[in-house]
């Protein structure tokens, strides 16, 4: 249950939606707990519309984060993120803090720089690298260093006490400095992956204008926009004007993404459905594979395996043990009736003969 508001505190908070049936923890397994699964509560703040889901347990986060769990170090979004940055900012002899980068190289990419990671794990190639670190509770930590640039890359989704990290944050950034944050983009998503909105890892759920909204009412305000298609990439400034709060406008336009998440759901689903579809294959065993068989009750019955070609994940399963992962060959191929892709570049994965089959589940939202 949510009984304050992540991005207001108002105990405004109302219960909009339920998804039952969905995996705490989303990747491929060798071994899945028991009680894996959990209904999703989906509540929106009728003060300041921010969408969010209930709150997580220490027992649901040692579900979440037990056994496989996947963290991609991705080179060329770090590329794209210092090219966008570069153009605007000057990074030598600054001091910088990435909280939540303890898995993420970010940093390695910038040099010339006094550089600081705040996170409970460090990956050891950061450690090399004249970075120094903050470890465990950001919020618990005692710095005394300021800051010219703090850096929240895909970790503010995932904080239950948000307005506790930004208020350390406007204390820790100089007068001058800058929050730069990045996030999933809800808006993108719901066109293009709705089943990737709303699952136990992202507890609050952006689009645009709450972003704004929620730094503005903590103290913030948006400097520049560097991107808002699949992820949305802000830079903010401190701002010591009082905020209005009330965003009656934004509360509606919350209820209809959530609404508009659940028809496109049941587009997907009744699309399977009407057209009795059996030996369903779906390419790429990850988190999305993992949500969009949760969230549809059809998919869920009738899925015949996931194909993808890492061989790390041969062998392990998805959907509670019931989904294998198997290496694409022919005759993993000639057994399906339809094979599904998520990402339209997958494609190229899939043998010429075999491409008949296949349905982008985007084309199936869109239609």
């Amino acid at each position: 249950m949510l009984t304050k508001c992540r991005s207001c505190t108002s105990k405004k908070v109302i219960l909009h939606k339920l998804i039952k049936n969905i995996p705490l923890n989303i990747w491929p397994q060798k071994k899945i707990f028991n009680k894996n699964f959990k209904t999703v509560k989906i509540y929106i703040c009728k003060l300041c519309g921010q969408i969010q889901l209930q709150k997580i347990t220490k027992k649901n986060l040692t579900q979440i984060y037990t056994g496989n769990t996947y963290n991609f170090n991705n080179h060329q979004q770090n590329v794209n993120r210092i090219q966008i940055l570069s153009k605007r900012y000057d990074f030598i002899n600054k001091n910088l803090l990435d909280i939540g980068g303890g898995t993420n190289p970010f940093l390695n990419y910038i040099s010339n720089a006094n550089k600081w990671v705040s996170d409970y794990k460090i990956n050891n190639d950061l450690k090399n690298n004249k970075i120094k670190f903050i470890k465990g509770d950001f919020i618990n930590q005692k710095i005394n260093q300021k800051f010219d640039y703090i850096f929240l890359f895909h970790t503010l989704e995932h904080l239950e006490n948000t307005y506790l990290y930004l208020e350390k944050v406007k204390k820790l950034l100089n007068d001058e400095g800058r929050l730069i944050i990045e996030v999933p983009n809800s808006e993108y998503d719901l066109k293009n992956t709705p089943y990737y909105i709303f699952f136990h890892m992202h507890i609050t759920v952006f689009y645009k204008e709450t972003l704004i909204n929620l730094l503005q009412i903590n103290g913030f305000r948006k400097e520049a926009i560097l991107n808002e298609n699949d992820v949305l990439f802000l830079s903010f400034k401190k701002n010591y004007d009082k905020t209005n709060i009330s965003k009656q406008k934004l509360y509606l336009k919350s209820v209809k993404i959530v609404n508009k998440f659940s028809k496109n759901i049941k587009k997907i689903n009744d699309y399977f459905v009407s057209r009795n579809l059996k030996n369903i294959g779906i390419f790429g065993a990850g988190g999305s594979s993992n949500l969009l068989i949760s969230n549809s009750n059809y998919l869920s019955k009738n899925l015949h395996f996931i194909l993808d070609n890492d061989i790390n994940k041969e062998n392990l399963y998805l959907f509670d043990n019931k989904v294998s992962i198997v290496k694409p060959s022919n005759k993993a191929f000639e057994t399906l009736q339809i094979l599904i892709i998520l990402n339209e570049n997958h494609k190229t994965f899939i043998p010429q003969k075999y491409r008949k089959k296949i349905i982008y589940i985007k084309d199936i939202i869109n239609e």
